[in-house]
């Protein structure tokens, strides 16, 4: 370094960057070649390899892949991960974060990115994001920074269209701008009452470097984008192109065939049985789709590229089939199930469901495509009318839905022709009485076409009513 700057004469700079002074000299003009020449030895004798380095620097870590030893990995800082979900409606996306918060026991947020705008226009601003949480951890900012915020709908947030508009997207791109810094990690003043900010209020600064987020959306139609990108190499035009099927329906069902999906059936609005093997093929092929998502495919969708970068985790759910969506009506703790279950018992009466009539209400709703939302609306269409029957009639001591039953309830115009035949009840075969959806097992026996078990049960169901309550009195819920 002494000789190129002898040769070039160069002014003394302090030694605060030792390795830049032997390649970057003070003067405009510079050095000539043997000045250059020595001061290229000078940075191969300390290691540099003939480029530029910083004097004294050096790497924590080789470059290798192997593992160092375990005491040198004491100071590696480990940063978090988001997580951005997609998958159709009902496949238990919000339900995912709400569990993983339960489960780690961290305060949760749970919010709606429709109502967020960016800063300055109508709406919530993203910051309030924060203040939920806080909320949510009784102010305790320790613990609510190392919270999970969950931003649902996140795909109402992409962009309209692939061009640039002349207005601003408020509700949408912008969102996404505003939340780039806040999800990566950041120190983020937050007002201490909430709502707008104020420049002479109160803030109360959270740092997000360890708040977990994680992003949900159905991103309907995103199958086919991924669909689109996987096809993209295959022609259809000249030799060897794949010409494809007239019929799309013929099609999905050769696809599912090979698949090794099985046929399935449902009841038809006019109570017919349809053959649903095209519509469960769709359903497995944009699930198979939804596997092979990656970051492009968002950002085809619509989302920006800086805002797709800052969730490394995508994870695609695959929307719920009939045998999913049985668990899900009776198995959990709080299943739609056993909540109609225990309101018809409040009025000392049983309700039953077969197993028949389980699969019946997970192939409708599955036709439906609401996934496990769809079985609370198939639910109360099926027992509406035995919850206004059940409290005026002593006699009812049990509720049985079967697949008569529920194939009935389901048909188009069955209130209609049940109101007109008077009760709102219905005989079928050997005396049995269709209620809406449901059967009514009453106390002298009429109703039970299920042999000596169902016989016996309604006998315990009808001794449980005359102990809790006296039949003089309209039988109705007591708090």
């Amino acid at each position: 370094a002494g000789g190129g700057a002898a040769a070039g004469e160069t002014k003394a700079i302090p030694n605060l960057y030792p390795g830049t002074q032997a390649w970057w000299p003070v003067d405009d003009e510079l050095p000539d070649a043997a000045a250059a020449a020595a001061a290229a030895a000078a940075a191969s004798s300390r290691g540099g390899g003939g480029v530029p380095t910083m004097a004294g620097y050096k790497a924590p870590f080789d470059h290798s892949g192997a593992p160092p030893p375990a005491h040198r990995l004491e100071g590696v800082k480990l940063e978090k991960s988001n997580i951005l979900l997609c998958g159709p409606t009902g496949s238990g996306k919000t339900l995912l974060a709400q569990t993983l918060a339960q489960f780690v026991n961290v305060p949760i947020v749970i919010a709606d990115a429709t109502t967020l705008t960016q800063a300055g226009y109508v709406g919530e601003d993203v910051e309030s994001l924060l203040y939920k949480l806080l909320q949510a951890a009784n102010f305790d900012l320790a613990a609510a920074q190392r919270g999970i915020v969950y931003i649902d709908e996140i795909d109402k947030l992409s962009r309209k269209s692939e061009n640039v508009s002349i207005t601003r997207d408020v509700s949408g791109e912008g969102v996404q701008q505003a939340l780039l810094k806040m999800v990566e990690g950041t120190v983020v003043n937050v007002p201490e009452k909430g709502g707008r900010k104020n420049p002479r209020g109160e803030f109360v600064q959270v740092d997000t470097t360890d708040i977990l987020f994680i992003c949900g959306g159905a991103f309907s139609g995103l199958d086919q984008h991924i669909s689109a990108r996987l096809d993209a190499g295959v022609g259809s035009i000249g030799f060897g192109a794949i010409v494809k099927e007239q019929d799309p329906n013929n099609a999905v069902k050769e696809k599912a065939a090979k698949m090794g999906f099985k046929r399935a059936t449902s009841t038809s609005s006019d109570g017919s049985v349809a053959d649903d093997d095209g519509s469960e093929a769709r359903r497995a092929l944009s699930d198979a789709a939804l596997m092979e998502v990656e970051s492009t495919d968002m950002v085809t969708y619509g989302l920006i590229p800086e805002f797709v970068g800052r969730f490394p985790i995508t994870v695609p759910l695959s929307s719920l089939g009939e045998d999913e969506l049985v668990q899900v009506l009776m198995g959990p703790h709080n299943a739609v199930g056993r909540q109609y279950q225990r309101l018809m018992a409040m009025h000392g009466v049983s309700l039953e469901f077969t197993d028949g009539a389980l699969r019946a209400v997970a192939r409708a709703a599955l036709k439906r495509g609401t996934g496990a939302r769809g079985l609370r609306t198939l639910i109360e269409k099926l027992l509406t009318d035995v919850m206004y029957e059940v409290p005026d009639d002593p006699d009812v001591v049990g509720v049985m839905v079967c697949e008569e039953s529920v194939r009935r309830g389901l048909q188009r115009g069955f209130n209609k022709a049940m109101a007109a035949a008077g009760n709102g009840g219905s005989e079928g075969e050997e005396g049995i009485v269709f209620t809406g959806g449901a059967r009514l097992l009453y106390r002298d026996g009429r109703g039970v076409n299920g042999g000596a078990a169902a016989a016996g049960g309604v006998a315990d169901a009808a001794a449980a009513a005359d102990a809790a309550a006296d039949d003089d009195f309209p039988r109705a819920a007591s708090l």
